[in-house]
């Protein structure tokens, strides 16, 4: 009896042991495909508000692209596709669907986010991978905010808004709550963020951000600025919240969105040099690497890639991923000291309504 229930517990230790891929997803391939399926039989037959066809448009494209990733393994880049996809597919379907009762649905709209409010508040599980924590919190803290601004729009009597943005904040609820249920394989060790090192790198680069926003590229590139200050903002949204693996998650948006701004300069690459380019592996869980490896490898397939791939893959490979390097390992930048009685220098950019 003691030998079976020996052989028990091995079999229990190397079923829950990091596969040799430090990328595979186990069992949750098979939930992320079956929850791609579930959102797309959800999207048959559903009429977009006039006004909305576009964004429904967008959506489903984003849905494809997570379906396409899954096939072929990606399902880091798969989960974050149809994060992206639910974001516009959820909130448009609710508007096509409950936009002649908004006061109705508002009110259905905040009692589920009330009952889900136990649930966000729950740090995420030291057994998902770095990842699935990073996405996990910032849907959990981004929620609520969402959620905030739904009283503000039906005080001004804005129904559409009030749906909206109250639809993405349940999408958000129901999403963090999918991602805290997905059956990845135990990830090993978790490198060790400092939210201190974090949040100098976030400031480091907000810096570097503003320095370079100066024409011609303040002209061409303000969408990628707003996103990548949105991002940061984020970041500093989680810290707040303690979550280091949130934080770190949008700081890398935030250098990917700004790349365009920061790198203005960097050659065009060729697809050959990128494909060429080994990404070395890293000690302990590598989920977000793998994030980032699977979007490069995406972009640069098909028969010819357009430049704007190009460039963005650019960015994963020789930004992205050294600047993840550094504060995984430790070795970020200190911060700037200002000689004593020198004036701070601040910068204020002024933004009009409707181009944030």
């Amino acid at each position: 009896m003691p030998v079976m229930l020996l052989a028990a517990a091995i079999s229990a230790l190397l079923a829950a042991a990091p596969p040799s891929d430090p990328c595979a997803a186990g069992a949750a391939a098979e939930q992320l495909a079956a929850e791609i399926s579930s959102i797309r039989h959800g999207t048959e037959g559903v009429t977009p508000a006039k006004g909305t066809e576009n964004e429904w448009k967008q959506g489903l494209g984003l849905l494809d692209e997570a379906e396409a990733a899954g096939k072929v393994g990606r399902s880091y880049l798969a989960l974050d596709r149809l994060a992206a996809a639910r974001m516009l597919l959820g909130p448009l379907r609710f508007l096509a669907e409950q936009g002649d009762k908004p006061k109705e649905a508002v009110k259905a709209l905040q009692a589920e986010l009330a009952s889900r409010q136990p649930e966000l508040a729950q740090a995420s599980s030291s057994t998902l991978p770095l990842a699935v924590r990073a996405f996990r919190d910032e849907a959990r803290v981004q929620a609520p905010v969402y959620a905030h601004t739904v009283a503000a729009w039906d005080q001004i009597e804005d129904a559409m808004g009030a749906l909206f943005y109250g639809a993405q904040a349940r999408e958000l609820a129901r999403l963090a709550a999918f991602e805290a249920g997905l059956r990845f394989p135990l990830p090993p060790a978790p490198p060790k963020l400092s939210a201190a090192g974090m949040a100098d790198a976030v400031d480091a680069y907000e810096r570097d951000l503003v320095a370079a926003y100066r024409p011609p590229v303040s002209a061409d590139k303000h969408q990628q600025f707003i996103l990548a200050s949105a991002a940061l903002k984020s970041a500093r949204e989680l810290l707040a919240a303690g979550s280091a693996e949130g934080a770190l998650w949008n700081y890398l948006k935030a250098r990917r969105y700004g790349a365009a701004i920061t790198r203005a300069d960097a050659p065009t690459p060729t697809r050959e040099a990128l494909q060429a380019t080994v990404v070395a592996p890293i000690a302990g869980d590598a989920s977000l690497l793998c994030r980032l490896t699977q979007q490069v490898a995406t972009l640069l397939e098909g028969e010819t890639v357009p430049e704007d791939r190009l460039r963005v893959a650019d960015a994963l490979v020789h930004d992205l991923i050294p600047a993840y390097r550094k504060l995984v390992s430790g070795s970020v930048s200190a911060k700037p000291v200002l000689a004593k009685g020198a004036p701070a220098k601040v910068t204020v950019t002024l933004v009009r309504w409707p181009y944030t």
